[in-house]
């Protein structure tokens, strides 16, 4: 389809036409839900013509999807995708936000709003009586169909009010047509073109594949001029025409022959008799009133629409200020994290709490799903010793901190009714915190957007943020919700980052380490071989020259056998020892693991030299960030020493302990002790040195030098001793050993959930 001429001085950019703010306001608060559906934004952006122009305009660029394959304007939001969607809706909005466009009669742009929203239902409904095929395609051109208005209110706002003002001042003794006429001389005069001639122009800029610019172009022609045109052609001047009879602004000058002549216009198209238009007229009519009542736009019977333009700028307002924020949020380099501690990350937050916010006293309360607890974690101004008194169960659903974690969104001590008596919780938090109010964030792995209360699928709650705050502060907030909304988003983003990556870094780990055991399983059992064929040789040879006179041939041999066995021993404790163990942990139960240790030991090394295992374990360790492979192998070791001390039977004490304070730290303490000889006093200095023990066999004094190195890369510490009582004499006092015992301190790192 040829483009049409038009005036090179007119300037028409597509993305400083003006929308219905409300529309607006409705398009960025959806796009803010990952969960939303394209339907739903599809069906914002069809009530305002300029969004949807923006929209079809972008989708109809080359190697996009193109309108007129499908002419079907839900798979063309699904072929945009969300992030086009998004960066439309906010381009869009800070355009306005910042355009000089400002009408003060508000009025003007509702009734442009009105009368294309009018068009386009009548266009679908007539394209449904009269059995055109795409009715989407109708409505479109519909909604579509005064596109160039608003290029004309763009190029000379108030003169072009003016003058609009002036022609339709007086239309009582004027059919349409005649009104139409003189219109299209003013637009003409106006700006040298008319609004139909502007609206082609603009929509075969993009589409010149179908006849949407031709209805559009041709909408003011008189019914006989319309003879034999395209059916979409027809629709279109037909609905045009139709809404000019519900246009509040003109009914009431509306001459007794303005509705005849109109119906007479219509039924010369498509022979539809006058109750059936007047019918379709009021079913339209009633569908945009309660899309204005859905979108808070007031349409009146007596007055035009209006906008309430100084509160919804002003919300809009607020609505770039909170996508402005929540983006630099997003932009947040997180990279420089990763390899950072829970409290550095936590802290972190904390930071962009305090920069967006002014929000500087806050805690952590930490979220354990086993023991259904929020624990108090880290403070800026807090003592950790005083937070580690505070364990919260979930169940304490009339405390503020579970109320936000359970509703899924932030909340204050604000939001309770008068009537509500605050918790004694909460009155401590106020006291914690030495504030008038506080401010709950919870940070979840995924969240109930509270614009559509869309269900959650995922269960997994991090913990919340307490913040102190004062109450004219909070007031303030108060009108910031989308962007706590938003930085509660974030920051969970932080953490859901994070704990992906430590996976993904552990994952490889293990996968290099799985690796790295089986090559050096591999050598050893090559090496093995060679070993073997020499023992079998030197047994041979010993046995062929036992009858020699020759002592200390014999004794050479021994020594050679000797040192075989030395460097098979060698070789086996290559495949023991473990690898330097990485810093990235994952999610232990340190209880878990010692009882599975345990039910592989009493069933083989325990039974079998006749040991019996005694546990008292402390129930309230929660989960831990630790490395689940060390530990294994620690505990491995030291039962295996225990076996070796006590080969004619014997008891074994496993005890654990939680919140162990050392040099003003928390730990988790491992004890095991057992009822054997206990350990040479001449080996106590030197234990964890790789020298030689009072043991025989392969496991050498090289096994506790190892359990101190995977100790050590946990952050914790052992310590080994006899377990010890006196027997006191006249003469002397005595040493009495009952075995032997190991202290392990792990660090207390409990996951968040």
């Amino acid at each position: 389809m040829q483009r049409i001429p038009l005036n090179q001085s007119l300037q028409i950019e597509l993305d400083k036409l003006p929308s219905i703010p409300h529309a607006l306001l409705e398009l960025l608060k959806v796009i803010r839900d990952t969960d939303v559906s394209f339907t739903k934004i599809s069906e914002i952006i069809q009530t305002d013509p300029a969004l949807t122009t923006r929209v079809m305009s972008i989708a109809n660029a080359p190697g996009r999807y193109q309108w007129s394959q499908y002419k079907d304007f839900n798979r063309l939001i699904v072929a945009l995708g969300l992030k086009m969607v998004k960066f439309i809706a906010i381009n869009s909005s800070v355009q306005q936000f910042f355009s000089k466009f400002n009408v003060d009669d508000q009025r003007v742009l509702a009734r442009f709003w009105q009368t294309s929203l009018t068009t386009a239902s009548l266009a679908r409904a007539l394209a449904h009586i009269t059995g055109y095929v795409n009715e989407d395609e109708a409505y479109i051109a519909g909604l579509l169909h005064k596109l160039g208005e608003l290029v004309c209110l763009t190029h000379n706002t108030d003169d072009y009010v003016l003058r609009i003002k002036e022609l339709q001042a007086d239309i009582s003794d004027k059919s349409l047509l005649d009104i139409e006429f003189q219109q299209t001389t003013l637009e003409q005069e106006f700006v040298g073109a008319s609004i139909p001639e502007i609206g082609a122009w603009i929509i075969n800029g993009f589409d010149r594949d179908t006849l949407l610019g031709d209805a559009i172009l041709f909408q003011r022609e008189a019914a006989e001029q319309l003879i034999g045109a395209p059916h979409l052609v027809q629709l279109i001047s037909t609905a045009h025409k139709l809404s000019s009879l519900v246009e509040t602004h003109v009914v009431e000058q509306q001459s007794a022959g303005w509705k005849d002549s109109v119906f007479s216009e219509v039924s010369a198209v498509f022979d539809l008799n006058q109750p059936l238009l007047e019918e379709l007229l009021a079913n339209c009519r009633s569908e945009v009133v309660a899309t204005a009542k859905e979108m808070c736009i007031r349409i009146s019977d007596d007055t035009t629409s209006s906008l309430d333009n100084e509160a919804i700028q002003t919300e809009l307002a607020d609505n770039i200020r909170t996508i402005a924020l929540s983006g630099s949020l997003q932009q947040i380099d997180v990279s420089h994290l990763e390899s950072r501690s829970e409290k550095q990350l936590i802290v972190q937050i904390m930071q962009n709490l305090k920069v967006l916010f002014d929000l500087s006293n806050c805690i952590f309360l930490a979220c354990d799903e086993n023991s259904r607890q929020l624990h108090a974690r880290y403070g800026t101004n807090t003592e950790e010793q005083l937070l580690t008194q505070f364990n919260i169960t979930l169940d304490a659903t009339e405390t503020l901190p579970v109320q936000a974690l359970l509703k899924r969104v932030p909340l204050s001590s604000q939001d309770k009714s008068e009537s509500d008596k605050k918790s004694v919780l909460d009155r401590q938090l106020l006291r914690l915190l030495d504030t008038e109010e506080i401010l709950c964030i919870p940070l979840l792995e995924s969240f109930t957007n509270p614009v559509n209360n869309s269900e959650v699928t995922n269960n997994d709650r991090f913990g919340v943020l307490v913040a102190g705050v004062s109450s004219i502060r909070l007031q303030k907030l108060k009108r910031e919700k989308g962007l706590l909304y938003e930085f509660s988003r974030a920051s969970s983003e932080i953490i859901s980052h994070d704990r992906n990556m430590t996976q993904q870094i552990q994952s490889a780990i293990e996968e290099e380490k799985s690796l790295q055991s089986l090559q050096i399983r591999k050598l050893v059992h090559e090496a093995n071989n060679p070993l073997g064929v020499i023992r079998n040789y030197l047994l041979i040879l010993s046995h062929k020259l036992a009858d020699s006179q020759d002592s200390k041939l014999q004794g050479q041999l021994e020594i050679l056998m000797e040192e075989v066995e030395r460097v098979g021993n060698i070789v086996l404790r290559i495949r023991e020892t473990p690898e330097k163990n990485s810093t990235a942990n994952q999610q232990v139960n340190i209880n878990d693991l010692v009882n599975r240790l345990l039910s592989i030991f009493n069933e083989s090394l325990f039974l079998k030299a006749g040991i019996i295992a005694k546990m008292n374990l402390d129930t309230s360790i929660p989960p831990m960030e630790s490395n689940a492979n060390s530990l294994k192998q620690i505990l491995t070791n030291l039962f295996k020493n225990a076996v070796e001390a006590m080969p004619d039977g014997g008891e074994i004490n496993i005890s654990t302990r939680d919140r162990v304070n050392y040099n003003g730290e928390q730990f988790i303490e491992l004890c095991i002790a057992d009822n054997g000889p206990g350990i040479a006093l001449e080996i106590l200095p030197n234990l964890f040195s790789p020298v030689s023990s009072t043991k025989t066999g392969e496991h050498s004094g090289l096994g506790l030098s190892i359990i101190k190195n995977l100790v050590n890369d946990l952050g914790g510490t052992i310590r080994g001793s006899n377990r010890s009582s006196y027997s006191l004499s006249s003469v002397s006092q005595q040493q009495d050993i009952r075995g032997a015992e190991f202290v392990i301190l792990i660090p207390r790192k409990p996951v968040l959930n």
